[in-house]
């Protein structure tokens, strides 16, 4: 059995002959914000992202919040099985929490694949990290993150690092997302901003999630000083 599996098959056995859903969102909310946890630039974002995890983990006693270490582990062994794959994508259309009513099916890893190769060519790239020392990805529309996992994977084969020549800016309306995407971009060790946005209209409802290494690699930043950029819904 592959760890994808195995991270399948512990999100079962927390369930429980319950909820899959909420067993699978609590841990992408835990996972997340536990994640985010090095990030202490703003301490008041710092501490509500604490108490969410505290607020979602008392819900579960000993035994099952070690299911969900657990499936934190198998996660990032997944993710090592093969490079720049949406493993969070794929474990939610089998785990069949996708909303069939409104249409919602994650990309494929190979058309993810796919647009990364039609997007993106060796030299255009090359120049790009000629002059600004990394190749800038923007997706506006992230979903569970394989179009961008696609385009770092093409990254890697025009030999390309990823992880230090590279940097993401991804957004969604969705929240599990949003989370799905800074889990996997975070284990990966990609230099990326997330962030829950209307790409339509602009406006961000919550402070961005930085991996470690945006705020290590790149000195940027999507807030005007002493001013909140987002909008409280």
């Amino acid at each position: 059995m592959n760890h994808s599996d195995k991270f399948i098959d512990l999100i079962n056995k927390a369930a429980g002959g319950g909820s899959v859903a909420q067993i699978f969102n609590d841990f992408l909310k835990m996972a997340a914000t536990s994640l985010a946890t090095f990030d202490k630039s703003d301490l008041e974002v710092w501490q509500k992202r604490e108490q969410i995890f505290q607020d979602t983990v008392k819900h579960y006693d000993a035994e099952k919040q070690q299911l969900f270490v657990e499936m934190l582990a198998e996660l990032g062994l997944a993710l090592v099985e093969t490079r720049y794959r949406d493993v969070l994508g794929e474990s939610f259309q089998k785990l069949e929490l996708n909303d069939r009513k409104n249409g919602q099916v994650f990309t494929p890893h190979h058309i993810g694949n796919l647009m990364g190769e039609l997007s993106m060519d060796k030299e255009t790239m090359q120049a790009e990290i000629a002059k600004n020392g990394y190749v800038s990805i923007v997706e506006p529309c992230c979903g569970s993150g394989a179009i961008i996992l696609g385009a770092l994977n093409m990254l890697e084969q025009y030999g390309i690092n990823p992880c230090y020549q590279s940097c993401v800016t991804a957004y969604d309306l969705d929240q599990r997302c949003i989370q799905m995407v800074y889990i996997q971009l975070s284990l990966y060790g990609i230099p990326a901003v997330v962030l829950e946005k209307d790409a339509i209209t602009q406006k961000v409802w919550s402070p961005p999630f930085y991996t470690v290494q945006f705020k290590k690699n790149r000195p940027l930043t999507v807030t005007k000083k002493g001013k909140k950029f987002y909008h409280a819904k």
